[in-house]
Formats: C-alpha cells, structure tokens, sequence
C-alpha cells in the first residue's frame, strides 16, 4: 500500500485550488510550497489531467447558479451576458440538429427511414 504523508495532502489541496482557478503563485503562497514543486507537480500529466477532471466537475457543479446569474445581467441589458446567451443556445441548437441526424438513417433497399438509437415505445390502444 501506498504511503500517505504530508505532501500528498499539499498536492491534493493545490490540485484543488489550481481546479477552482486559483493563480500558481497564489497556490504556492497560501500552501507555503516553494514555486517550482508546484511547477514540477504541474509539469506532471497525471496531475495536470487531474487538475482539469476537477475543474470540469466544478464547472458542471456550478452551471446552474452561472445560468441564473448571465440570465439575470442579459435580463438587465448588459449586452455580453446576451451576446454569451445567444451564442449559447446557438451552439446548443447546432448539438441538438447534429444529434437529431445522427439519429436517423436511410435505407435506400426499400426506400425507408429507420432510427439507429433504441426503439420508439409502443403505445397502449387500449
């Protein structure tokens, strides 16, 4: 088994501080770590991936609350909230029509349209 020491609880809290969006130097300051251990440690892809895979989780953790406050400022007018709004729903819209066609399928041997993700539910007539 692996052993655990101070400087695995020093990495695991930078990875959290630099996956919040703290500065390095800022990291390294308030964890009283010398610079360049951090710059090792972020020079290293398992803890660099690990860094984004947190990031990544807090964002999804935080998307709501971001939606409500860039609606309540585009509501307000202020025109970068609308303009990251628009752009937005037009990349989901994009998503949402390259989904839809990836769903269907022609079948030119009898001229049919079949879907290629699971099958419709069946409705009950009686």
């Amino acid at each position: 088994m692996a052993r655990r020491g101070p400087r695995a609880n020093l990495r695991e809290q930078a990875l959290e501080l630099l996956a919040q969006g703290d500065k390095p130097e800022d990291v390294a300051t308030a964890l009283a770590l010398p610079e360049d251990e951090l710059r090792r440690w972020r020079s290293n892809a398992t803890f660099t991936n690990a860094v984004l895979a947190r990031s990544r989780q807090l964002l999804k953790l935080g998307m709501p609350f971001l939606y409500k406050r860039i609606m309540e400022q585009a509501e307000g007018g202020h025109p970068g909230a609308q303009r990251i709004l628009l752009t937005h729903l037009e990349t989901l819209e994009k998503m949402e029509a390259e989904k839809s066609s990836e769903e269907w399928k022609v079948t030119w041997s009898d001229a049919s349209v079949a879907p290629t993700g699971p099958p419709a539910p069946v409705k009950d007539d009686d």
